[in-house]
Parts: C-alpha cells; sequence; structure tokens
C-alpha cells in the first residue's frame, strides 16, 4: 500500500530527473535544474506581447494557457519539473525532479523521476524512488528502483499508466487564474524575446493555501519557457510550503526513443484487471 501511494504522488507531481533513454534501469543522476539564464533585460513596452498579456500584465488567463497548450500540441519539447515540500519552519518533507521526452502531439513520451521523502513522514518513512516512465498512442511500460532492490519493469495501457506530460499545464490554470500578474520587462534567451511576469498580491479574500507567488518567462506565441511557483497547502494535517520549478526547452529537436528494457516490461503485461497475464 505504501509503494502505491508513493507511485500515485510520483506521477501527480513528486517525480523528476534524467536518465539517458537507452539505460537498462530506472537509475537516476543528479537533477540539473537551474532557473533560466537571461542575457539582458529591456523595456517592458516592447511588442509582440504573449496572448492574453498586456503592457500592465495578465489580462485574460484562459488565453494564455490556451495559447502555451496550442503552440506545443503539435511540436516536440523537453519538459524539466523540480518541487520541494518544506514545513514553514524549513523542514523538508519531499522533493522530486523529473524530465519528460515529448513527440509532437504527445503521441509518445519518456518521463525518468527521482523522489525523496524525508522525516519519516506518515505514509513513506523517508524513501526514495527512482521511476521511468515510457509510452506510445496505445501502451505505456515502466522502470522503477528502490533502493537496495532490484529494477522491476511493468507494463499496462496508456489510459492505465496515470501519467501524461499535458496535465502538468494544470499548474498553468492555478497560478494564473485570479488574473495577477504583472509585466516587469522582456529579457533574451537564446535569441527569443521573452516576457518577464511576476505575480501580484492576492485577493485578501483568496485563502492562503490558494495562494500562489511567481515568476514566468513566456515568449510572444505564449509558450511559458520557465515558471517558479511558491504557495501553501496542506499535507498530513500541517501546512506545507511548495515550490516548484517548470522549464520548456528543446522545441522542435527532441526525440523521443523506445528504452532499451522495453521488451522486458512486455514481459510483466497486465491484464485490465491488473492482475499478471
Amino acid at each position: 500500500m505504501k509503494r502505491a501511494l508513493l507511485v500515485g504522488l510520483l506521477v501527480l507531481g513528486w517525480v523528476g530527473s534524467a536518465v539517458p533513454a537507452s539505460s537498462t534501469t530506472a537509475s537516476v543522476s543528479s537533477p540539473s535544474i537551474a532557473p533560466a539564464q537571461e542575457n539582458a533585460t529591456t523595456d517592458s513596452d516592447a511588442t509582440d506581447l504573449p496572448p492574453g498579456v498586456n503592457e500592465s500584465g495578465i489580462t485574460d488567463p484562459l488565453a494564455l494557457v490556451e495559447a502555451h497548450q496550442r503552440t506545443l500540441e503539435n511540436v516536440s519539447y523537453t519538459l524539466s519539473t523540480s518541487m520541494t515540500y518544506r514545513r514553514p519552519n524549513g523542514t523538508l518533507v519531499g522533493q522530486g525532479y523529473t524530465v519528460t521526452q515529448v513527440a509532437p502531439g504527445a503521441n509518445s513520451y519518456y518521463a525518468v523521476s527521482t523522489q525523496t521523502v524525508e522525516n519519516d513522514t506518515r505514509w513513506f518513512v523517508g524513501e526514495r524512488y527512482d521511476l521511468a516512465v515510457w509510452a506510445n498512442e496505445t501502451d505505456s511500460v515502466s522502470a522503477r528502483k528502490v533502493p537496495d532492490e532490484e529494477t522491476t519493469y511493468h507494463w499496462t495501457s496508456r489510459e492505465r499508466a496515470g501519467f501524461e506530460p499535458t496535465s502538468q499545464w494544470e499548474l498553468l490554470y492555478a497560478a494564473f487564474g485570479d488574473g495577477g500578474g504583472e509585466v516587469v520587462g522582456q529579457v533574451e534567451r537564446d535569441g527569443t524575446t521573452l516576457t518577464k511576469i511576476v505575480s501580484t498580491p492576492s485577493d485578501e479574500e483568496t485563502p492562503v493555501r490558494l495562494q500562489y507567488t511567481f515568476t514566468v518567462l513566456v515568449d510572444s506565441q505564449g509558450v511559458v519557457h520557465s515558471m517558479q511557483t511558491l504557495h501553501r497547502t496542506i499535507f498530513e494535517d500541517r501546512p506545507v510550503v511548495v515550490s516548484r520549478t517548470i522549464q520548456v526547452s528543446e522545441m522542435g529537436n527532441t526525440t523521443v526513443e523506445r528504452p532499451a528494457w522495453y521488451q522486458r516490461a512486455v514481459e510483466n503485461k497486465t491484464t485490465s484487471e491488473g492482475g499478471r497475464t
């Protein structure tokens, strides 16, 4: 039961670091997810602002998020995320990292994750899991590594995999939903002009647990190239502060390859009831 709960959190957001697609295990190297490098700053009154944004800030959150999704819908890209849970006093509860390679139309993807939970939390007792998931339009295979145990391989249908890279965009709705966000300037990164938007104070009536502090870099097509958020929520009946970073890179230059351990996972094919065939 403990492992099932943990894997559930992995695919919902406690995920990630990178490993070569040809690796035969889910062993994960140390993550390297850093804030976007800003090469230059220009005035915020430049042209080509993203959809749903004017010189002041976000005016139409839905238009901005839909532009992000629409632009990435038919292009390959790499999505890197990190997440950290801490108590208000700074005590680490858990952290995770993931790197996901996504094919055009999300017809296939390859995600590699690592996650640790600290300080004897009620469910997980300070364990680390490494997880790799590859999927095409119909199938999904996974490789999971627990410390001091051999890697386990698994096959299931994609619809039962419990993970979709596009589900990450729900965070954009959560952060932009109240329309808060101020344009503070524009920066150049790899020859692309990005609009920098930072959160503005939430309405006093908004519960603290629903308030997001964010910084985003968005291109003129609406693609959020990087986003850093901070918000409070409840975990194990106690408050935690959740910090998260999302980066989109290698647009149009990402290749999704089937892992070398694919056949071993297929041999562990499950029935629709969840048992081994």
